[in-house]
């Protein structure tokens, strides 16, 4: 399932004076320049403040877990990508898969983050493979799986459902945008446990249409990640759906990946924002 609604967001973090959570800016923050940045020839920071980035949305739908993550004293920075959320404004018909990488990217230049712990939610397993070569990161997947190099986001799926998809933006999309769902039901959706009405009437006047190129475009790495990093899977109950259906994404992250398990839907941040915290917690301490 794609993150195509308000909680299409990402965030960094970790502990203040050790690691720094990452994400999109908050709604209305802005911090002048810091001058500049000692990097590798890579462009990673080799100085600054420590990171994570993690996916969020009321104020926002991760802030349940990004106020609880701030409590046990990490420095947390939900990100929202590029046409989505309160960025619904921005880019356009060339919005890609790679506007969303840079996205991140971006932040962890210009807040100067370091030691860094990237966590993103559902369509983000695509988006947090595409920042492997480019910073060097702790990686934690909230019921998704990572994307493989040369594969898009909606790879997972028959040649027909993605036509079908491209019909549905073509006609009701401009061209060019997937229109988010309805999520007046998602409590009764089989992805919606845990989901109360109340959350879902919160949730769905946030939501955004999502650009279409950004999950059928195919993710390209340069070869340069060295997988030393640790990659974490958050799984929820859509996450083990998938596996057990036998979808490969899936059962290869379940089979290589260090995996810890949440009893819940695949909106955990609303459904199970303690225990989704507490396992954050853990994963940017270790």
């Amino acid at each position: 399932m794609i993150c195509h609604q308000l909680v299409s967001r990402h965030a960094l973090f970790g502990p203040r004076q050790a690691r720094t959570v990452c994400g999109a800016l908050p709604r209305g923050s802005c911090r002048p320049p810091r001058g500049p940045r000692n990097r590798t020839a890579a462009g990673h920071p080799r100085q600054g403040r420590p990171g994570t980035p993690a996916c969020r949305g009321r104020r926002s739908p991760w802030c349940d877990v990004t106020d609880r993550l701030r409590t046990a004293g990490h420095d947390v920075h939900p990100v929202t990508l590029t046409n989505l959320g309160e960025r619904a404004h921005l880019g356009g018909v060339d919005t890609g898969l790679d506007t969303h990488i840079t996205d991140i990217v971006n932040v962890i230049l210009h807040e100067d983050l370091r030691d860094v712990v990237l966590v993103g939610h559902s369509y983000a397993g695509t988006v947090l493979p595409g920042l492997a070569d480019r910073v060097l990161a702790t990686r934690v997947y909230v019921d998704s799986a990572p994307t493989a190099d040369g594969e898009s986001h909606f790879g997972i799926h028959p040649a027909e459902a993605i036509e079908g998809m491209a019909g549905h933006v073509r006609e009701h999309g401009d061209g060019w945008r997937l229109p988010a769902p309805d999520f007046a039901e998602m409590a009764a959706h089989p992805g919606g446990e845990g989901l109360t009405g109340e959350q879902c009437r919160l949730i769905q006047p946030r939501t955004s249409d999502h650009p279409f190129a950004t999950v059928t475009e195919p993710l390209a790495l340069t070869g340069s990640d060295t997988s030393e990093h640790r990659r974490i899977v958050i799984t929820c109950n859509a996450f083990r759906g998938l596996a057990e259906a036998g979808i490969g994404r899936y059962q290869q992250a379940a089979a290589a990946l260090e995996m810890h398990h949440l009893t819940t839907g695949h909106w955990p941040m609303f459904t199970a924002p303690q225990e989704l915290a507490d396992l954050l917690n853990s994963a940017a301490k270790a």
